[in-house]
């Protein structure tokens, strides 16, 4: 009887390597965890873009169909935007905060500058038509390479000769599918500038002749 009382004794508790075991499946699970919360989060921010991108389309139909013609920023004669560049950001200068790689009402900053910001006159033309309409810019703050940075949604309107493109711009993140729109769309005159290729451009085309 007492050989088997120090038996029973001498199995009580775990192994090192039983212990080595809980500690991996404990490690798998948990990064399994991770992947599937981010996974979430990614399936999130993409509905909240997708959402702000229907948004902005609807008020810019609005605004054409009461005008005749989409907002123009960029013809044969360069940019109409300030600071000459041919995206403007679509909304307010106050969806755009400051922010890490971001001036206040930048949405696209590159070489440590703002390459696009909010053009006032285009969020003043929109304004009777988005009322309450507001982005969250960090659901898509990309980092697209080469020190470019984009968040939110761009907006570019062209008159060129044979030429007439009107689109809404947004970035996700790595290399993936676009919800809405045409991934890595080229523009039909090269003269137009396109965005850095560090992460998956999606165009929705409002109007193209």
């Amino acid at each position: 009887m007492g050989k088997n009382l120090l038996r029973r004794s001498s199995r009580q508790g775990f192994t090192i390597i039983e212990l080595l075991i809980v500690i991996v499946v404990i490690a798998i699970l948990a990064a399994i965890s991770i992947v599937a919360f981010r996974g979430i989060q990614d399936r999130t921010r993409a509905s909240q873009v997708l959402s702000s991108v229907d948004s902005f389309e609807k008020v810019l139909r609005l605004y054409s169909a009461a005008n005749g013609r989409f907002p123009i920023t960029y013809h044969s004669s360069g940019s109409l935007v300030p600071g000459g560049a041919p995206y403007a950001c679509l909304g307010t200068a106050a969806d755009y905060p400051a922010a890490t790689n971001f001036a206040y009402g930048a949405c696209y900053s590159s070489g440590g500058g703002t390459a696009a910001a909010v053009y006032p006159a285009l969020a003043t033309a929109l304004a009777p038509f988005s009322s309450n309409l507001k982005l969250d810019p960090a659901t898509n703050s990309v980092d697209m390479g080469g020190g470019a940075y984009v968040r939110g949604l761009l907006y570019i309107s062209y008159d060129l000769p044979g030429s007439t493109v009107t689109q809404i711009v947004y970035i996700q993140k790595g290399n993936q599918g676009c919800g809405r729109g045409t991934k890595d769309y080229t523009p039909p005159d090269s003269s137009v500038p396109t965005l850095p290729s560090g992460a998956t451009t999606c165009t929705v085309v409002l109007s193209a002749t």
